[in-house]
């Protein structure tokens, strides 16, 4: 496992067990015959496809050629003997299995800029530290996307959002935002409740899709949202819904992020929250939650009613789009 560092914390003192990591002062920039590289027009300028150099402290050039580095393609370092990497401002795609099995990787330093990392980006590097200068992922989310990624999730950012992928059907794409977006009750009046009634969803359908602007918004697709009962306590599920924007149910959210760890999620304090499923809980006062420990709670959340006040939980909303 690598550890996880920010800029914005390097007036700490260093850690006695580790060395410094090196400044993009002290290396010149590596040369361009170092990779092999081609331009991608769409995204309009070089992508560094392969490194076939030597040396094990690589600076990526900003330009080759004349043109930005704007990515670093699929595998272009994996299984390098290197020891540090430092990539320049101008990227914004890190690919899939990029460093993977770089066993001596000590060090990456990422841009501002980044807002897509491919699956198992940094798997098989047990000694990797990564800076984030900046980056696109901002604070805890930054976290999330590179567990994410050696876990094998792709990442993105649409309409102003960073959101994890979670499947591919044709051309479009399954969408889990990387965090928690805001705190909110699951049902604002409280009382007995499915996800087709409920405010949240009201919501996220409402103020939330609309504050797309319309061409995001004609990418998110109308989905067909099958809302089954409880698994463990068979509490009814209701009517199922067509949705652009919903919650996952623990069916969901135990298929797609099987892994404990991957549910961990962040809220804008940088804080791990619990998150709503739109699943129904142990009755129909309640609804299905995933711990701030990423465990899936079938009993659920009490969010009101009976004279009772509710509480409210992390909304991560998910949504099927063309890319």
């Amino acid at each position: 496992m690598f550890a996880l560092l920010f800029s914005a914390c390097s007036d700490a003192s260093p850690s006695p067990s580790r060395s410094r990591s090196p400044s993009p002062d002290d290396l010149p920039e590596t040369q361009a015959s170092d990779f092999k590289y081609g331009y991608d027009a769409a995204l309009g300028g070089i992508v560094i496809n392969e490194y076939i150099g030597t040396t094990i402290k690589v600076r990526i050039p900003e330009k080759i050629e004349g043109e930005t580095v704007k990515a670093i393609g699929n595998g272009a370092f994996a299984g390098a003997g290197i020891a540090y990497v430092y990539i320049p401002d101008g990227v914004t795609s890190i690919g899939h299995e990029v460093f993977i099995d770089c066993k001596g990787l000590t060090s990456v330093t990422l841009p501002d800029g980044v807002t897509s990392i491919g699956s198992y980006a940094f798997s098989g590097t047990p000694n990797l530290a990564v800076t984030f200068k900046g980056f696109g992922f901002k604070g805890n989310e930054a976290i999330t996307a590179v567990a994410l990624s050696e876990m094998g999730y792709e990442q993105m950012q649409f309409g102003g959002y960073n959101w994890a992928v979670l499947d591919r059907a044709g051309n479009s794409v399954l969408l889990l935002s990387m965090g928690v977006l805001e705190n909110r009750p699951y049902h604002e009046p409280g009382g007995e409740i499915t996800w087709e009634n409920s405010t949240t969803r009201q919501y996220l359908n409402g103020d939330f899709y609309n504050g797309f602007d319309a061409g995001d918004r004609s990418r998110i697709a109308d989905t067909r949202v099958v809302n089954g009962d409880n698994p463990d306590y068979g509490t009814p599920g209701g009517n199922d819904t067509t949705d652009k924007v919903f919650l996952l149910s623990i069916d969901e959210v135990n298929l797609y992020l099987s892994n404990v760890t991957a549910r961990i999620a962040y809220n804008a304090n940088g804080n791990t929250s619990y998150w709503w499923l739109r699943s129904p809980g142990f009755d129909s006062y309640y609804a299905a939650i995933v711990y701030d420990d990423g465990n899936v709670s079938g009993d659920g959340f009490f969010y009101g009613g009976g004279g009772y006040g509710g509480g409210s939980a992390g909304v991560r909303p998910a949504m099927w789009i063309t890319p």
